[in-house]
């Protein structure tokens, strides 16, 4: 019986060619997108989940406030950890980590500026799931001045050789490799490439690490005994263990307001606070592509639907003729939904086929290595399967009881008009497939200007053909640096080089200062600061509203002087630029004067709006030279900067990037958005124009002899593409207006995450509702205008 039943569902199969394969590859494609974008959602929900106490390591952050703001910080201060551990049962461990940016390592003549390197407590190997390759994790890192590598790491400067018991010499000072730990996964929230004993810092630095509750440049993670409410209760402690330990401090004007404990696992898609340790996700984007993963495969399943019900319709004559050779209603409605079932999961298959296939080109788009794990859960084969059965039912089940239920008579004498395409159902779900066409061409539209204003935003200072060569203080470096700029500047095609603590995008010191206000008070503040030279303003083109730029005329300046943006002057209370000019500063020490106020400029992400600035001159801070290019053979430049950099820096690495394409991979996320967004809306489209196609052939078939009778009546070929094309019209004009309150809502979601934001236009709504009307009538034109370009003969001749 059951091999009767496959062998008639694979004549029906191959009977009806088309609407077989635009059922197959429509299905299959909305499967494929729905398993490589939920691949993607997986790994993006995945972050630190693979540690063993996972869901019960917490971190420690911290809320302090100024006169003026509340200073959200992913960091706390030394003390912290010890003392949480000491006071408190709940907890059970806590290990700290200090991160060297831009590590000078060298292994013998070698020398590399090495990221990732951090300060960690010996018990790191407790709380967190780093498994060790070589060394014992219990003892690695507790003793002064040892060191573990990852196993990249370790290969780098080791190559084949046995790392352990080398040494490297680290910022000057010899460490001992003590551990090997593997890689670390890439769905952590923060990466590692060395591990420095903390006990290094700490016997040089007791005081600070006992006492210094201010210095927060340490992140600290707690792992808390087991239990549902432990996080709960100790949170509940902390406002008396401010009130101990960290008391408002009235000469510096800011205190604590709380230290919430940030669970791990949602570390990575929160919003960033300050002084994060590694790159962040989106909670907006991951709604978004959720929204689209779930859209395609709605569309997919519309189609399917609609198309097996349009063509049941054509078989009412066939199952008419069963029943007069006595099938009985249970075998027909079994071998409708057994067809259904059959096709829904060859479709299953090839859609997994194609998800595995195109797999690595997405992963390249995404920048990203996702892997095939989620396709290992038998959980997901579950949902497959039910999903492959609820699709086989809805598809089958439609035709299977209504078709099954005419009487033979009735069907060849009038088939009934219900199974005929003007029923409710069909429109229904092609009006479904249209306000998903368009919600998704017009969120593709939004999400490409929001990303065009990123583009072409004026920043407030010149990006372009700006090479960054960072040496991260080197003290060498320092000491001869305005020798080393004027060496710079004769390579030809060098227009200017200057000298800086950071660069736009690169990062800011926030430093406790006090500053002159309206009323001659000295007002506390946490103020972002440059430290740069006299080159910078200049150098990238920033604008000086009030005041002076720092200049060699002035020896004190390098002292004395201080510069602060539009939004400080605001913020202050000032009135103008001009009236900021000529205040006190005092930051840690350094006394001066404002003597400028330039225009506000974007030294982080358009994700931010700009905060206070304040810009002075200490050549010990500075880290990085900016060298301003202009020539038509920029590698030519580089090459010769690199050889001079050589000569010059005693070897250091020539460690060099180019700003505009740093600060465009502060955007990673919406680029990589855009490109989703793009290609699975096309995917999506496309899917639509499959069954719009397959709707549209239902159409003109059911209207042929309607369409030559027209015809012999006079009708134009451009009057019947009209007559078929008007069913789907109609249903475009009501989906535009459903879509348009879904865009919107979604895109303000996605569009919270900038400051500096498009307004939404009307007329991307109007553009997407005409695209995809450009588009359903391309597609029911060709059908259309074949069927009246045909023959009225033809379609007469058996009546």
């Amino acid at each position: 019986m059951i091999k009767n039943y496959l062998t008639t569902a694979l004549r029906t199969l191959l009977k009806y060619k088309g609407y077989s394969a635009l059922n197959i590859v429509g299905l299959a494609i909305g499967i494929a997108s729905f398993l490589l974008i939920s691949l993607y959602v997986y790994h993006e929900l995945s972050y630190d989940r693979y540690h063993e106490n996972a869901d019960n390591i917490y971190r420690i952050v911290e809320n302090l406030r100024t006169e003026n703001e509340i200073l959200f910080q992913s960091t706390s201060s030394p003390p912290m950890g010890p003392t949480f551990a000491r006071e408190f049962p709940e907890v059970k461990g806590f290990v700290r980590f200090n991160e060297f940016w831009q590590t000078l390592v060298q292994k013998d003549d070698t020398k590399f500026y090495e990221e990732k390197c951090f300060l960690a407590d010996s018990s790191v190997f407790n709380i967190f799931s780093f498994p060790m390759l070589e060394g014992d994790p219990q003892t690695a890192l507790t003793e002064p001045h040892t060191v573990v590598l990852t196993e990249t790491t370790a290969q780098k400067y080791f190559d084949d050789q046995d790392p352990m018991g080398q040494s490297l010499l680290i910022r000057g000072e010899n460490y001992t490799v003590t551990g090997v730990m593997k890689d670390v996964p890439e769905n952590s929230h923060f990466t590692v490439n060395m591990l420095l004993s903390f006990i290094t810092f700490s016997s040089e630095n007791r005081r600070a690490e006992e006492e210094a509750w201010f210095w927060n440049g340490f992140h600290t993670y707690l792992l808390l005994e087991p239990g549902e409410n432990q996080a709960k209760n100790l949170q509940a402690k902390i406002p008396d263990f401010i009130n101990k330990y960290m008391p408002n401090d009235d000469k510096s004007g800011m205190y604590y307001e709380d230290l919430p404990l940030q669970p791990l696992t949602s570390i990575y898609l929160e919003v960033p606070r300050s002084w994060e340790n590694g790159e962040r996700g989106s909670k907006s984007n991951i709604l978004i592509l959720s929204i689209i993963a779930l859209f395609i495969l709605a569309i997919a399943c519309f189609n399917y639907v609609n198309l097996a019900t349009a063509r049941s319709s054509r078989r009412m004559k066939e199952v008419g003729l069963r029943k007069v050779l006595g099938a009985e209603r249970a075998a027909l409605i079994r071998q409708f939904l057994g067809e259904s079932i059959l096709v829904s999961f060859v479709s299953m298959l090839l859609g997994l086929l194609i998800a595995v296939v195109a797999l690595p080109l997405f992963n390249n788009m995404l920048e990203t290595s996702l892997g095939y794990g989620l396709l290992s859960n038998v959980y997901v084969w579950a949902g497959l399967l039910g999903l492959t059965l609820l699709l086989g039912v809805l598809a089958g089940g439609y035709p299977a009881f209504l078709v099954s239920g005419f009487h033979p008579l009735s069907i060849f004498k009038n088939a009934p008009r219900s199974m005929y395409g003007n029923n409710w159902l069909r429109k229904m779900l092609v009006s479904g497939q249209f306000v998903i066409s368009i919600t998704l061409i017009a969120g593709t539209l939004l999400v490409f200007d929001q990303l065009d204003l990123i583009q072409h935003m004026n920043l407030g200072f010149d990006k372009e053909e700006t090479l960054t060569l960072w040496y991260n203080g080197n003290q060498e470096i320092r000491e001869h640096l305005d020798a080393i700029k004027n060496e710079m500047k004769e390579v030809p095609g060098v227009q200017a080089v200057a000298a800086s603590s950071s660069v736009p995008g690169g990062g800011t010191n926030n430093l406790f200062s006090l500053i002159e206000i309206a009323d001659g008070s000295m007002s506390p503040t946490n103020i972002n600061t440059y430290r740069v030279d006299y080159d910078f303003i200049p150098n990238y083109g920033i604008k000086v509203l009030a005041g002076r730029n720092f200049s060699r005329d002035f020896p004190a300046d390098d002292t004395t002087a201080f510069i602060i943006n539009e939004a400080a002057v605001k913020n202050l209370g000032f009135t103008s630029p001009e009236a900021a000019v000529g205040r006190k500063v005092d930051q840690q020490g350094k006394k001066g004067t404002i003597v400028g106020v330039v225009q506000d400029f974007n030294y982080k992400s358009l994700h931010y709006a700009v905060e206070p600035l304040i810009i002075h001159m200490n050549s010990n801070w500075y880290n990085v030279l900016s060298i301003k290019i202009q020539s038509d053979d920029i590698p030519e430049v580089v090459s010769q900067l690199d050889d001079k950099w050589m000569t010059l820096a005693s070897g250091l690495p020539f460690n060099y990037s180019f700003l505009d394409q740093d600060y465009d991979k502060l955007y990673n996320a919406e680029t990589q958005l855009s490109k989703v967004v793009t290609i699975f809306s096309s995917l999506a489209i496309f899917v639509a124009c499959l069954g719009l196609l397959g709707l549209t052939s239902f159409s003109v078939q059911r209207r042929f002899k309607e369409i030559g009778i027209r015809k012999v009546l006079g009708a134009s070929v451009r009057s019947v593409v009209v007559l078929i094309a008007n069913e789907f019209i109609k249903l475009i004009i009501i989906a535009l207006f459903i879509a348009i309150p879904i865009t919107y809502y979604v895109i303000n979601l996605w569009l919270e995450n900038f400051t500096n934001r498009i307004s939404i236009n009307p007329l991307t709504f109007a553009l997407a509702g005409l695209g995809t009307l450009v588009i359903a009538w391309l597609t029911v034109s060709y059908l259309s205008i074949k069927a009246a370009q045909s023959n009225p003969v033809d379609s007469l001749r058996n009546e």
